[in-house]
């Protein structure tokens, strides 16, 4: 905006004489700044990113997405940089062999099973050394990785829908994730391996679309 329209010249008095002067230092100064907010947000982590979103727009990103689909994106962001990280999935016990009782107090897995739970596709959320392991199966099964990638295609069109900003609303600067109907589709599309390797890419995906479309172009209104 900036950039490609001329800002006409500010207008002030002195001694009550008339006077205007070149808006463009001012012009330069927000460029300066847009510059800077946009370099910082390229590498920044989805925490960092949600933070510059609360503070440059009016309303804060949980508002506009609204608190479920919020939570969703933190488990999202969490089970991201799990996997991304190549940790592996693990649960703490107490107690005795017999009668151990697992705890996601300070896991990476907590937000997620959270929404799990809510969504159905987590059952129970008490783990014990007898279901433990097919506890952390779901977190690579195609349930929960389509709860997500439909979370983030949410997320897309409630951030989509709030742009007021006309050069936003009709100029879309991102790519809209592709719905994903059944698990055969994300398996022909996105990872004929594994599904470690399906969940890590589609985690990937929708991270780094929801960020850059969104986040970054709407940082920089009418920039090409």
């Amino acid at each position: 905006m900036f950039r490609h329209n001329e800002i006409p010249p500010f207008q002030y008095k002195e001694n009550d004489v008339s006077k205007e002067h070149s808006s463009q230092p001012i012009c330069d100064s927000v460029l300066n700044i847009i510059d800077a907010v946009e370099s910082e947000t390229k590498n920044a982590p989805l925490n960092k990113l949600m933070e510059q979103y609360n503070k440059i727009f009016q309303q804060s990103l949980k508002d506009v997405i609204e608190k479920d689909l919020y939570d969703d994106l933190l488990a999202l962001a969490s089970l991201r940089n799990l996997f991304a990280h190549g940790r592996d999935l693990f649960i703490e016990f107490t107690g005795s062999w017999d009668n151990a009782q697992g705890t996601l107090d300070k896991n990476p897995l907590q937000k997620a099973a959270i929404r799990l739970y809510h969504a159905g596709i987590i059952s129970d959320l008490n783990i014990t050394m007898q279901n433990y392991i097919d506890f952390t199966d779901i977190f690579y099964n195609d349930d929960a990785l389509l709860y997500f990638y439909q979370s983030a295609q949410k997320v897309e069109d409630k951030l989509g829908n709030f742009l007021d900003f006309p050069p936003e609303s009709f100029s879309r600067y991102f790519m809209k994730l592709p719905d994903l109907e059944d698990s055969s589709v994300v398996a022909e599309h996105y990872s004929p391996l594994a599904p470690q390797l399906s969940i890590l890419s589609i985690y990937l995906l929708c991270v780094l679309c929801i960020l850059c479309g969104f986040f970054i172009s709407n940082l920089i209104p009418g920039k090409e």
